[in-house]
């Protein structure tokens, strides 16, 4: 049934419904009202294209600290309305489709990412012993529940979208993960800029357009930046495979979003992406060799102050310039107090936001940090030894199935999209020195949206050669009877 039959059969059903919950709801809250009604009508209208929902959630997810996605629109109830949203977008998909998990396959990844959850849930269910410590350094009176929504169950719905790939998507469905990718990168890009040209007052003042950009759309710039560490391979293997215009677009704007946020991991990321995507990929056509040429044109008319931020790199030979203070500002003193820690703690850890409980942190011997900046570091003070073994492990198992199955693919564009995952992952791997974290959060969602697209393709590539060597056993039969 479509939008149209659907409303002509139920529209005045629908007015009353909608009539009656916007009444019942104003009398609480107007501002809930409202979204209880435009929220049914999104609901209808995406009922029969409800596969959109992971583009939603990439288009969303780098603006959900902005003040309207962070409202709390039921009283009393700490949970804010983007969480709503990626709850909401889960259950039409529940309802619009069934679960495909038929194989040993499919329940394999399934259970990689149960494992992968069941370590955070450990951590923040552990940090409940140093409640006060987390309400003293997030200037809030957390209680359990609180703490269990903010820091639980709000991380937990940037696996949506991994975990809607794994139970409903298709191969054939590829083409909506990637296009929500460049869209999102688009959206993104285009706000950077507008805020850069319109209201950046000094637009050589590297330390405003960054705490500028950071005020509107709600991230610290090296935030932001992630957002293109992760998505920029992706685009630049769909820029030298496609001619579309958004495709084309998103990838210069996105070259100018990354110069003017200022972030060298970001920058070093780049062009790291560029290197190995063209020796990687096996071969360096025409296109891509312009492609180098058109970004070098580009660097000519960049502000300024994007390569004295450069230049910073190899200002300094020394890991504290290097690390920009943060080897013996953040890590060298928690690194000395972790190896003091007894046996148990070194192996289970301690909680997630265990920075905050620290005698480091407590007594200003480190900066005024909520995460160690080094996401290796964050895990083994986390969740232990045992915890990075564990996520080690997780990462590993899917991107060297994806890197076999990069090898084997014979389809060029599927080799291409596995070659940008993997390369994704690695410029991950790369900036997780300076930040970033494992855990689920906004920082890690689209990186998990990756993987799930890799998984869909390894699925697909398993499938035709058991189809394939299925028929080449037939054709045997057939030959000797």
């Amino acid at each position: 049934m479509n939008l149209k039959k659907l409303w002509d059969s139920y529209y005045k059903g629908i007015i009353i419904v909608m009539g009656f919950l916007f009444v019942l709801f104003s009398a609480m809250s107007l501002e809930l009202a409202l979204v209880v009604c435009l929220g049914i009508i999104a609901a209808i209208i995406l009922y029969h294209n409800i596969k959109y929902s992971v583009a939603i959630m990439l288009m969303v997810t780098p603006y959900v600290n902005t003040k309207i996605l962070q409202t709390q629109i039921i009283p009393g109830i700490p949970v804010k309305l983007y969480v709503i949203l990626f709850f909401a977008l889960l259950g039409l998909m529940l309802i619009r489709y069934r679960i495909h998990l038929k194989t040993v396959f499919d329940m394999k990844y399934i259970g990689i990412l149960s494992l992968y959850i069941l370590v955070f849930i450990i951590a923040v269910i552990k940090s409940v012993d140093y409640i006060e410590y987390i309400s003293i350094a997030w200037s809030d009176n957390l209680s359990v529940l609180r703490l269990m929504s903010n820091f639980l169950i709000t991380p937990l719905v940037n696996i949506f979208p991994v975990l809607m790939i794994l139970l409903f998507y298709n191969y054939e469905d590829k083409h909506l993960i990637i296009d929500g990718f460049i869209m999102a990168l688009l959206v993104l890009s285009l706000a950077i800029i507008f805020v850069y040209i319109f209201m950046v007052p000094s637009k050589m003042n590297f330390s405003m357009i960054r705490g500028q950009i950071g005020v509107v759309l709600g991230l610290h710039g090296n935030d932001l930046a992630n957002f293109y560490i992760m998505g920029f391979p992706l685009i630049l293997a769909m820029y030298i495979n496609s001619k579309n215009r958004f495709v084309q677009l998103t990838f210069y704007l996105s070259l100018f979003a990354i110069a003017i946020l200022f972030s060298r991991t970001a920058y070093v990321c780049v062009i790291l992406t560029f290197l190995s995507y063209g020796v990687l990929r096996g071969k360096i056509d025409i296109k891509y060799f312009l492609t180098i040429i058109a970004v070098g044109i580009m660097l000519l008319f960049l502000p300024e102050q994007v390569y004295a931020r450069f230049l910073t790199l190899v200002a300094g030979t020394d890991i504290q310039t290097l690390s920009a203070g943060r080897s013996g500002d953040i890590w060298l003193p928690l690194w000395w107090e972790w190896i003091r820690h007894p046996l148990s703690i070194k192996l289970f850890g301690i909680g997630r936001y265990s920075i905050v409980e620290s005698f480091a942190y407590r007594n200003g011997l480190i900066l005024n940090v909520e995460h160690p900046h080094n996401m290796y570091f964050e895990v083994l003070m986390d969740s232990g030894i045992i915890g990075l073994i564990t996520y080690a492990f997780v990462f590993a198992y899917i991107n060297l199935n994806i890197f076999f199955s990069f090898i084997k693919n014979r389809l060029p564009f599927d080799r291409d999209i596995l070659l940008a995952v993997l390369i994704s992952f690695v410029m991950y791997l790369l900036a997780g020195m300076s930040g970033r974290t494992f855990f689920p959060s906004t920082i890690t969602i689209h990186e998990w949206t990756l993987l799930g697209l890799g998984i869909l393709i390894i699925r697909y590539q398993r499938f035709t050669d058991n189809y394939a060597h299925l028929k080449i056993e037939v054709s045997k039969n057939e030959k000797t009877n």
